[in-house]
């Protein structure tokens, strides 16, 4: 990559990590508002954060062998498109069962975004200046997931919890343009490399399974028969 165009690459980065990192924390202060404003229970707002997580967990790996075989721009991208899309359809949702499907879609583009961020910084900044720009993006990350809960009180303060995830359509759209001008540049050519669909699905069935397993027996106990299973087939 040309030299001029590096941080400009770190700057898609940047947005992308950064808002995926404090979206994850900031919607934790909006719960009991969520709460009240569907009037549903704790166990079943939870969801709003637990599959945010888990959906990005599951299809991390997935993410990241997509971008090898298509190029980064295509998948950095259409991940900022989707998050943008679905931060807007979780700011007009009529229902929790609405808002929950709506954060599972944008946990997806998260994922796509943070599978692509290291191999970004990676292939922009030259071999003697990656451990720099690398830490720089340790700091993105720790500041998103410090400062969400500060900002997310801020906007709460303010403003109704929809606009938590509104502030996201501007950033996003910004960095989407931003990905594909600045990574499109570059020769991302598609590579005749078969994709293990069987083994994408097994190892997102087997980290739902763990993850899932766990969150459910710290939650509500190790003695049920769900977090159990849920171990058992992780395991199998």
């Amino acid at each position: 990559m040309e030299p001029g165009k590096k941080w400009a690459a770190f700057s898609v980065v940047t947005v992308g990590v950064l808002m995926s990192t404090l979206d994850g924390s900031m919607v934790n202060i909006a719960l009991p508002k969520i709460m009240g404003e569907f009037n549903v229970p704790l166990t079943m707002v939870e969801w709003v954060v637990v599959l945010y997580l888990l959906t990005i967990t599951a299809s991390l790996l997935t993410f990241g062998r997509l971008a090898d075989i298509f190029g980064l721009m295509p998948v950095n991208t259409i991940g900022l498109v989707v998050f943008t899309l679905t931060s807007a359809l979780c700011g007009l949702a009529k229902s929790s069962g609405q808002l929950i499907l709506f954060r599972g879609f944008q946990g997806l583009g998260a994922s796509m975004i943070m599978a692509c961020g290291p191999a970004i910084v990676t292939a922009a900044f030259p071999e003697k200046e990656r451990g720099r720009a690398m830490g720089f993006i340790g700091t993105v990350v720790a500041v998103g997931l410090t400062a969400g809960p500060g900002v997310g009180g801020l906007i709460m303060s303010q403003l109704n919890w929809r606009a938590i995830f509104y502030i996201n359509i501007p950033l996003g759209a910004l960095g989407a343009v931003i990905s594909y001008r600045v990574l499109g540049a570059q020769e991302h050519r598609s590579r005749r490399v078969e994709f293990d669909w069987a083994g994408g699905a097994l190892a997102a069935l087997w980290l739902t399974c763990l993850l899932l397993g766990i969150e459910r027996g710290s939650s509500h106990g190790w003695s049920g028969a769900l977090p159990v299973s849920l171990l058992g087939a992780s395991l199998a």
